[in-house]
């Protein structure tokens, strides 16, 4: 497992988290790449993820999370 922080954002590279098939997930903040699929994580991928992050700070994690997995 690798720790990277990257325009103010942590990155956690690592064999496990997210599922296989996809590249990255932001759970409660932090983003999780899969070792394999670091190297197509880009500034775009980034950036979405942080928009993730912004819409968890502004409905709080009760209501985030359960609108995200309906989505």
């Amino acid at each position: 497992m690798k720790v990277e922080h990257r325009n103010g954002n942590t990155l956690i590279i690592n064999k496990y988290i997210p599922f296989k098939g996809f590249v990255a997930i932001n759970l409660f903040g932090l983003v999780f790449i899969r070792e394999e699929n670091y190297k197509y994580f880009t500034d775009y991928s980034l950036n979405h993820e942080r928009i993730h992050t912004q819409q968890l700070l502004e409905c709080g994690i009760i209501f985030y999370y359960p609108l995200y997995l309906l989505e």
